[in-house]
């Protein structure tokens, strides 16, 4: 198992490969994913305040990185007047494993071995590709 910072890193890493996110957004959207607390371990109830100031940013930044989150399809706000706002994270958000539902587990340890079965069907077919005594151009120069 990895320790819970690498598991926060790659979901601050993948969120800043999306086309147009901040640092400022990426590190709000890991503050709701740990800050989830209900069952499917995806929303939270939490003030812009209360983000800001465990994101270590402003509240305008907040609310700048939420607009841009909910632009990317990250983050969708449920609004309530004069209340707390919920935050939901959508499912294009890799959250670490820790905080997978069992449903999402079980799916992601499922793509994990049909990818390692798919890589270790490649081996095998460019063992035999080589073994028959075919070269690469590459190899011939």
């Amino acid at each position: 198992m990895e320790p819970k910072s690498k598991t926060w890193v790659r979901l601050l890493l993948s969120t800043l490969q999306q086309e147009g996110c901040t640092k400022s957004a990426a590190v709000v959207l890991a503050v709701v994913a740990d800050r989830a607390t209900d069952s499917s371990a995806r929303s939270c109830r939490s003030t812009q305040s209360e983000l800001a100031a465990a994101a270590g940013v402003d509240v305008r930044t907040v609310r700048r990185a939420i607009q841009q989150l909910e632009a990317l399809g990250l983050l969708v706000v449920e609004r309530q007047n004069g209340e707390r706002s919920t935050y939901r994270l959508t499912e294009a958000v890799e959250l670490p494993a820790k905080q997978r539902t069992t449903e999402q587990a079980r799916a992601a340890a499922k793509a994990r071995a049909a990818a390692a079965a798919r890589e270790t069907e490649v081996e095998a077919k460019l063992q035999a590709y080589l073994a028959a005594g075919n070269r690469f151009k590459e190899d011939e120069r």
